[in-house]
């Protein structure tokens, strides 16, 4: 696995949770019809493209460089 998806991954994870969100609800946010595609980023078993992250930081109120 790749150590960087995984700190990505875990870096999604822990503020979602911050954040009191499901994967399900950040999946609707980002336009991902289920939370099985969050379930495996946060796993770090997918390379996500570079808009993809960008929805994703702006749904959790972060920077991308965070």
């Amino acid at each position: 696995m790749d150590m960087e998806l995984m700190e990505l991954g875990s870096r999604i994870k822990v503020r979602r949770k911050q954040l009191g969100m499901n994967q399900q609800e950040l999946a609707e946010a980002v336009g991902y019809k289920g939370k099985d595609m969050i379930s495996r980023i946060e796993s770090g078993q997918v390379n996500i493209p570079m808009d993809k992250v960008v929805e994703i930081a702006k749904a959790l109120d972060m920077k991308v460089s965070e």
